[in-house]
């Protein structure tokens, strides 16, 4: 006869979460570790911006600034630490390095820090491009084993302590035949280990732009083979950001169905997007944020909406939070102006 299982309360079961994150060094905005994007209405919805040790996806149509956000977030990341390490994955082959150097310089100017700088930082940057499904995955797995192997170096520095070469020798011509020889390489090897001994810990950036890109082929082919697919490699990611307290932020397309059936997953009931990939893809974000435009006044809302289009209309981007896993952010939004160059900045 099978016997009842004792029950666990959650908050038990919430407590070993906490306590595992704290043990495999995760960051959370709690702890004052939240990446910004360096928009005050945007973080203050965030409560201060992304969490670390979190799958985060903006799904956006074309031409919101959703790239701006991604250069935002790569700037504000690789300026919060000397150690701290980006990297983005491409899969749309058109990442603006150019864009995220002048936006780092313009922020070291705004700092008064010297903009020459901005070159070192972006030594901290790894860009990957691949051109489908089997190379994110690929990519991937080669984040996951740097990781890996720079984690288990570092624990092995802390347990076993580099034994300094004896200085003193019995004969003094031995002694100078040592000093012309070259350090054993295995002292060599552990020297670059320095900064991890201290304690130093790197905080670690990866964005994926777009996963739709190369997701949506895969799942068109095959929908049945493509989504089992899709889940495994999407379980694998959370596991790998839980992990090591990565920061991990996906790009997500979104189209627009005019006469759709279901309900919209935005709280304006003049957008008709939804994001690409479905519903299930959504289930394993911790935060989903959804990117797009309304018309700016009152005059512009009539004219999109009532056919009136005899002028060119001003709009805005919205940006709202979908869903929250943990925070209980779902439902803010926030305005934002694009400027002429495509960039997103504060309304005024």
């Amino acid at each position: 006869m099978a016997l009842a299982v004792d029950a666990v309360l959650a908050s038990t079961l919430w407590n070993a979460k906490l306590n595992d994150a704290k043990s495999n060094g995760a960051l959370t905005a709690t702890e004052g570790n939240a990446l910004a994007f360096g928009l005050h209405s945007l973080d203050t919805i965030l409560d201060g911006g992304l969490d670390y040790g979190d799958v985060a996806c903006i799904s956006s149509e074309a031409d919101c600034g959703a790239s701006n956000l991604c250069l935002r977030l790569i700037a504000s990341h690789l300026l919060a630490g000397d150690n701290d390490i980006a990297t983005i994955v491409d899969t749309t082959l058109s990442f603006d390095l150019r864009g995220l150097h002048q936006r780092i310089v313009v922020t070291l100017q705004g700092q008064g820090r010297d903009a020459s700088a901005a070159m070192t930082m972006l030594e901290r940057l790894k860009i990957m491009k691949v051109f489908d499904f089997v190379g994110l995955t690929e990519s991937i797995s080669e984040v996951r084993t740097d990781l890996d192997t720079s984690s288990s170096a570092t624990v092995e520095a802390q347990s076993h302590p580099v034994d300094q070469p004896r200085g003193t020798v019995a004969d003094s011509d031995d002694e100078e035949e040592m000093l012309d020889e070259e350090p054993p390489k295995e002292l060599a090897a552990l020297k670059p280990l320095t900064s991890a001994v201290k304690g130093v810990r790197s905080r670690q950036l990866l964005i994926v732009d777009s996963i739709s890109h190369v997701a949506l082929p895969l799942l068109k082919r095959n929908a049945v083979q493509g989504n089992a697919v899709l889940t495994s490699f999407m379980r694998s990611l959370r596991q790998l950001t839980q992990a090591h307290g990565l920061c991990t932020v996906l790009f997500n397309g979104a189209t627009a169905y005019a006469n759709a059936k279901d309900e919209s997953p935005s709280i304006f009931a003049s957008c008709t997007l939804r994001p690409a990939m479905g519903r299930s893809f959504a289930l394993y974000m911790d935060l989903h944020m959804l990117l797009h435009t309304i018309p700016k006044t009152a005059d512009d809302a009539k004219a999109a909406y009532g056919g009136m289009q005899q002028r060119e209309l001003e709009v805005v981007s919205v940006l709202e939070v979908l869903q929250d896993r943990h925070c209980g952010r779902g439902g803010r939004w926030t305005g934002l102006a694009m400027a002429a160059d495509g960039h997103l900045e504060e309304i005024r």
